[in-house]
């Protein structure tokens, strides 16, 4: 037989079965049931029944005695002082719970429950500790059951209590990948999830991250617990939306707000209604160019922004905007978005980072004109540049460039789903360098300086090939007394972007003694590889390479 609650063997020998003292009696023929085996059967019960009180002071002794020898066979767990232990206890949640403000994972909110599994000292800690108790998940299944969300309202509502009155990192995750027909909904199941919603609800005025992926019902009924905005991040999506937001307010008032918000596909802007002007960091994917410029219209504020898989919409009389405040744009377009750059000025962007789906798109020849009038416009402070090189010829980047001079950090992505003229990237770079050392400070003419502030140079793409011999003339020689005139290029990355990079053979005796040199005088020359695959380098008097894991990240 096999016990219902851990699944072990149940042999019987430690357990009493109390249940027999529930049965109906028979009705005795003596009044008042004053015969003597009456009167015994209620002195039996009677005696069972101060047995069983005497077990649970017993037991609850026991429990005590065991907490107690767990305190003097351990003492050093409470010799330890407080934020001690908090750091021990936290090196269990993931890595964004050691940054300074906290980024955590749904996942943390396991950590306290294992961690009081271990002992019975480490459940104590962990329960005096509200710090382990703020991230809270609520997670429906693909597949949900009514045990199931039983279970996890029972947890969540001991388990809310003990987070006091910090600030709470919320998970609202369903998980339904369509949403069910209500012949197919399990009501109890759907009931104690609501529940479950309506617990931490009830705490919404504590909430300072809240990341909510729900089904149309479950958006629906969070809608309806009158909930307080979180005060600085706010995560919305769902692969099963279908429905109109805007009839259902997320919070009634909005002077308070995140300033960080991430929409997933499908929400669009005239989906959400939020206090835009608070908003000062903003992410959102599949939008419309439209709706990327009445996003930056509404937002003022805002400093960071990323768009992923931009579309093209028809945009009726576009006014043009200047936005002032932003500083870092991340733009990643389906389409050639002229509608967008031709309507926008960004005066103090620092940070720009651009990238085209090019599989079936027309008019590519049109973006580097688009981008240069852009940049033209804008004239903006720019240190950091990433862009498509497969969009732009070597020739075509130079005049965009040149509106930079302030750039210190330039990375071009080479696409393997364009063949169009010297896009091949040994073609383009060679061409590319050649630019670099004609428009040098030191070497070109008539104040034609390009980049004179660059610093980082990176290339990346699966297609990568490396023109070594050419690689060399953009740097200038530590012997040359003009060194300090030209560029302070220290860094050339090449990021291959693939697992098994093409090794680097047959280099001339010279460009390797001359890489070496360069690597003396501090200039790092770096090939990006997996961790754990190796770069040939033939010559023997290379002395080193060095390796990085690869990075999508743009920062």
């Amino acid at each position: 037989m096999l016990c219902s609650h851990c699944n072990r063997p149940d042999d019987g020998s430690d357990f009493i079965d109390l249940s027999q003292l529930k049965y109906t009696k028979s009705k005795c023929p003596i009044n008042e049931a004053s015969c003597e085996v009456c009167q015994e059967i209620l002195e039996a019960e009677k005696n069972v029944e101060d047995a069983v009180a005497r077990l649970r002071d017993a037991l609850s002794r026991h429990q005590h005695l065991k907490t107690q020898m767990n305190h003097a066979h351990s003492p050093i767990i409470h010799a330890l002082p407080v934020e001690l232990v908090i750091k021990i206890f936290y090196s269990c949640f993931s890595k964004g719970m050691w940054e300074e403000d906290g980024q955590p994972v749904p996942e943390d909110a396991l950590v306290p429950l294992k961690i009081g599994v271990v002992c019975r000292t480490w459940r104590q800690v962990a329960l005096s500790l509200p710090e382990l108790w703020t991230v809270i998940t609520l997670r429906r299944k693909s597949y949900p059951t009514a045990a199931y969300a039983l279970d996890q309202y029972a947890i969540t509502t001991t388990y809310i209590p003990r987070s006091g009155a910090l600030p709470l990192y919320v998970f609202l995750l369903d998980e339904l990948e369509e949403e069910l027909e209500e012949e197919d909904q399990d009501q109890d199941e759907m009931e104690y999830w609501k529940m479950s919603l309506g617990l931490v609800a009830q705490c919404s005025y504590r909430w300072k991250d809240v990341t909510m992926e729900l089904s149309e019902d479950s958006y629906i009924h969070i809608t309806s617990q009158n909930l307080q905005p979180p005060n600085r991040h706010l995560t919305l999506g769902s692969e099963c939306w279908g429905f109109d937001l805007r009839q259902h307010k997320l919070w009634q008032e909005s002077r308070s707000g995140p300033y960080h918000v991430t929409l997933k596909s499908p929400i669009m802007f005239s989906d959400f209604i939020i206090d835009w002007k608070r908003v000062i960091r903003f992410q959102a994917e599949y939008w419309s160019t439209k709706d990327c410029l009445t996003l930056l219209k509404n937002a003022p504020q805002l400093v960071t922004c990323s768009f992923t898989y931009v579309s093209k919409s028809q945009i009726a009389e576009p006014q043009h905007l200047t936005h002032n405040s932003l500083r870092e744009l991340s733009f990643h377009t389906n389409c050639l978005a002229s509608d967008f750059f031709d309507h926008i000025s960004l005066k103090n962007m620092e940070k720009f980072e651009h990238s085209l789906n090019p599989r079936g798109l027309r008019g590519m020849q049109d973006a580097p004109p688009m981008l240069l009038r852009f940049f033209k416009r804008s004239r903006f402070p720019l240190t950091k540049l990433s862009l498509d090189a497969s969009v732009f010829t070597a020739g075509d980047s130079v005049p965009i460039l040149n509106t930079v001079p302030s750039l210190i950090h330039l990375l071009m992505h080479f696409s393997d789903s364009l063949n169009r003229g010297d896009s091949d990237s040994k073609i383009w770079m060679e061409s590319f360098f050649q630019h670099l050392v004609a428009m040098d400070t030191s070497t070109s003419e008539g104040g034609g300086s390009l980049l004179p502030r660059l610093e980082r140079l990176e290339f990346s793409g699966k297609v990568l090939e490396i023109p070594w011999n050419s690689v060399l003339a953009i740097f200038a020689d530590p012997s040359d007394p003009n060194t300090a005139e030209r560029r302070p290029l220290k860094t050339l990355i090449f990021d291959p972007d693939t697992s098994v990079p093409a090794p680097v053979m047959d280099l001339p005796v010279e460009t390797v003694a001359r890489l070496i040199s360069l690597r003396d005088a501090g200039i790092n020359i770096i090939y990006r590889v997996y961790l754990g695959k190796g770069i040939l380098f033939p010559a023997t008097n290379w002395e080193s390479v060095v390796f990085e894991l690869m990075s999508d990240s743009f920062d």
